[in-house]
């Protein structure tokens, strides 16, 4: 038995890791791989969506839902702004705006071609 399952509770498997990095969503917390989440990055003074994730420096992580956009939204992009330590409500709800449009078009894309 190894030291790990040593800990776990009887009959409890043992919890498997991700191959990826792992991120948490600002908006609802969930953790998962970073390849699939939406990154913003603080460049400079401004705040950017990091479409591709190669920006350096800071960044935070969304889920690329709807429902996390709005959540994010609505908060006045108070936790995503805390996040990346730096950049403006207007720069972080702009970026979210980016966001938003790109999955609603994303999302009338597959309906129109279904």
């Amino acid at each position: 038995m190894s030291p790990a399952s040593a800990t776990l509770p009887a009959g409890e498997p043992p919890r498997r890791r991700s191959a990826h990095p792992q991120r948490t969503c600002v908006a609802c917390r969930r953790t998962r791989d970073k390849q699939d989440l939406v990154r913003l990055a603080r460049h400079g003074d401004d705040v950017v969506v990091d479409w591709d994730q190669t920006a350096p420096g800071r960044g935070s992580s969304i889920c690329p839902d709807l429902d996390c956009v709005e959540q994010a939204t609505a908060r006045d992009a108070a936790r995503l702004r805390a996040s990346l330590r730096g950049g403006t409500v207007d720069q972080v709800l702009c970026a979210l705006t980016e966001i938003h449009h790109h999955l609603e078009s994303a999302q009338h894309s597959k309906e129109h071609n279904a």
